[in-house]
């Protein structure tokens, strides 16, 4: 029998079986979803986003921020017609610069859920979906306004300027505790 979740949805419940202690940003997300679906005035947006890593330098790569302060490579995720993680894929391959991407696996990596502001007076929420990503690319870009940079994990938790980063890192670490490397 088919499975007719939509399939941000199922992704999700596919991620709280493997993270429970995450519920109450799995249930806000999928409210997120659900209401998305009707008219929604927020400006609230699903997010793509990713952990970029190369298997041979074993560094990851992140977007320079303007204001000195790092985050992971994302894009807002539009579907049109394809997987959540095609989806995901063609974003951040356009917003990272890099043309040989691709996807370690199916599954959610990470969710985050952020605050943003717009201006001084308008905030919104970006609910992330990120996928861990792979290439054998090693060149820093400049892309659009922000710039990529590949930096060690190492350096992720003891710079208050990742911040932003610093709970995929630790599932990244013990990702890698886990799994055995990429060729």
């Amino acid at each position: 029998m088919a499975d007719n979740t939509p399939q941000p949805e199922q992704l999700l419940r596919e991620y709280q079986i493997k993270y429970p202690e995450e519920n109450a940003s799995i249930r806000a997300t999928t409210h997120f979803l659900n209401v998305t679906g009707q008219d929604n005035p927020t400006n609230n947006t699903l997010v793509a986003t990713a952990w970029i890593f190369n298997p041979h330098t074993g560094k990851v790569l992140l977007r320079k921020n303007t204001e000195q302060t790092y985050s992971l490579v994302n894009e807002p995720l539009e579907n049109h017609g394809q997987s959540t993680q095609q989806a995901a894929l063609t974003a951040i391959t356009k917003s990272s610069g890099l043309s040989h991407l691709q996807l370690y696996a199916n599954e959610l990596f990470h969710l985050q859920i952020s605050l943003t502001r717009s201006t001084a007076k308008e905030q919104f929420y970006q609910y992330n979906f990120c996928f861990l990503m792979y290439t054998h690319e090693t060149a820093e870009q400049k892309v659009s306004d922000h710039t990529t940079i590949w930096v060690p994990p190492s350096h992720i938790t003891t710079d208050q300027a990742y911040r932003s980063v610093y709970t995929a890192a630790k599932k990244w670490q013990l990702f890698c505790y886990e799994k055995e490397t990429i060729a």
